[in-house]
């Protein structure tokens, strides 16, 4: 359900920044306060989530001598194939258009690991996958944790972002790889993994934990995190939205991290711990959405153009039923595409490198 949430917001972004250019008539969503840019807040989300998901799932490889390899398999298999299958379709879509790809774009994709110039990001052939490059350098660390089989891993690893966000904060290395390496988004992984790390307590402990408390925690963690989320909506989110800015300015990068991040991951945790008080039904539909946000994450932007063209075409002009249709057809598009491409691909890859079988989808 999170998962989808993040995802739909990642896609009304995208929807209302390709009309930035006031194509259309004026739009009430983009000029409403700062919705253009509060919408980026999907991103945090995703990453809270994220360190939420492995600091749970991490522990299954932590006994066995070879998890590293297993746990780094597992992660190459779960995003790379779908990632670069829709990314020569975008390398395809940029050559009809003939618009050019370097050389560093496909190198970026190939090996996901930032290759900066001197002064500016390099992007991969498809721009919001600039993203995986946090998620990439997260598993990165986790597998150097795992390979070296430390005692108390999790929180070692936990303790070493931390450290690394923070210097990243207080040196702001010149160089933008260091930079990249000290970006203080870990601190937003980080909260995740706290969040993980509670969430496994109290589901561990059953018997022992105070059901109370933890329903009240849940209810006033959820009011605060989305209470700090949708106020952040009137704060100028311009730079802390811009990968531009986020990725070659830790200052900007940490501001992120406390408007967004820290909201996210508050009401995250009060998600959780709702949903471990209560007997939640959720409805299908958001389940469906969830399983399908990576599909979504990366097709959405060649949904929204061509459904841009298409309304142009039609001679349209109405900017505010552009965005609700170009991110209502980027939701439901991808659901097929899910199911008809994604979970294939990754069943036919999962049956190619484990004996098992087939694998589930995963996170």
């Amino acid at each position: 359900m999170l998962r989808a949430f993040a995802v739909m917001l990642v896609i009304y972004n995208h929807s209302i920044l390709i009309d930035f250019n006031n194509q259309y008539t004026t739009s009430y969503q983009a000029d409403f306060f700062e919705l253009q840019y509060w919408t980026s807040i999907g991103l945090d989300l995703f990453f809270v989530i994220s360190g939420l998901i492995m600091a749970i799932v991490t522990r299954s490889y932590l006994k066995n001598p070879s998890g590293w390899f297993n746990f780094s398999l597992k992660r190459m298999v779960r995003i790379v194939p779908l990632y670069w299958f829709y990314s020569v379709l975008v390398f395809i879509e940029r050559h009809v258009i003939k618009h050019a790809v370097s050389h560093g774009q496909i190198l970026k994709t190939l090996i996901f690991f930032p290759l900066f110039s001197a002064k500016n990001t390099t992007y991969p052939i498809i721009d919001q996958g600039w993203s995986l490059t946090y998620e990439m350098y997260f598993y990165l660390l986790i597998v150097v944790f795992l390979f070296f089989r430390f005692k108390n891993t999790i929180p070692l690893l936990l303790g070493t972002m931390v450290i690394l966000a923070t210097a990243g904060y207080f040196i702001d290395p010149a160089d933008l790889t260091l930079k990249f390496l000290t970006t203080p988004i870990l601190f937003e992984f980080s909260l995740g993994m706290v969040v993980g790390i509670a969430y496994h307590y109290i589901t561990t402990h059953k018997n022992e934990v105070k059901h109370k408390i933890i329903r009240y925690t849940g209810i006033v963690a959820t009011s605060v995190g989305l209470l700090l989320m949708l106020s952040s909506i009137f704060n100028n989110g311009r730079y802390i939205s811009d990968p531009d800015f986020v990725t070659t300015n830790n200052i900007i990068a940490l501001h992120r991290v406390l408007i967004w991040g820290l909201p996210c991951s508050i009401f995250v945790l009060g998600i959780l711990f709702l949903e471990f008080s209560y007997k939640w039904v959720i409805p299908p539909i958001l389940i469906k959405i969830g399983d399908a946000s990576f599909s979504s994450y990366l097709v959405h932007i060649l949904i929204i153009i061509g459904f841009e063209k298409s309304y142009n075409l039609l001679g349209f002009k109405n900017g505010d039923l552009f965005i609700i249709g170009a991110s209502v057809l980027s939701i439901f598009i991808s659901l097929p595409l899910y199911k008809y491409i994604e979970k294939p691909l990754l069943n036919f890859c999962n049956r190619l490198f484990f004996k098992s079988g087939k694998k589930s989808a995963g996170a």
